[in-house]
């Protein structure tokens, strides 16, 4: 996890990075689950959730049916 400063917040993120697999059955506890839509770049999704005041916004992907294809999640928790 990389630490950005954003707004004079201290943000931890995996952005950037290499993405886990998740198996989509474990839910984290405490943490806001959010589905990044297909065309939309991770980033997008980032910036709109350090608009709502996450501070700890981890990216994670699952693999579809579809040869090549995921979907892509991020957990967020730390909100003030």
């Amino acid at each position: 996890m990389n630490i950005f400063r954003v707004n004079g917040k201290k943000v931890r993120t995996n952005l950037f990075g290499i993405y886990k697999l998740w198996n989509g059955n474990d839910y984290p506890k405490n943490k806001r689950v959010v589905s990044v839509p297909f065309g939309k770049w991770d980033g997008e999704v980032f910036d709109e959730l350090i608009a709502e005041g996450y501070t700890s916004i981890r990216f994670v992907e699952t693999s579809t049916a579809v040869r090549g294809y995921h979907n892509v999640y991020a957990f967020c928790a730390g909100r003030r």
